[in-house]
């Protein structure tokens, strides 16, 4: 399957990150990505920033939770913060 361009959509700020799988290294950050944000004077919200990711690679942290792999910057992101509806893999 190619790539997916997707939105953020679960957070304010979203980390893509090197080696999630790796306890020692989990927390490398290679990236940093935009949510939503939410203007306070019209109650207008502005979409998240886009990424584009591979729905077909997967991986696990040590916690079970699913990343899925970024193109740009390369790396990994957390399923719960991205607009995904296609998962087939549960």
């Amino acid at each position: 399957m190619a790539w997916i361009k997707t939105r953020i959509v679960g957070c304010r700020t979203a980390s893509i990150r090197r080696t999630p799988w790796i306890p020692l290294h989990d927390n490398e950050i290679v990236g940093i990505r935009d949510g939503p944000k939410q203007d306070r004077d019209e109650l207008s919200i502005q979409n998240g920033s886009i990424v584009e990711i591979n729905p077909e690679e997967i991986c696990y942290d040590w916690t079970d939770k699913k990343f899925y792999k970024v193109r740009n910057p390369e790396g990994w992101i957390y399923e719960g913060v991205i607009e995904y509806g296609g998962d087939t893999n549960v």
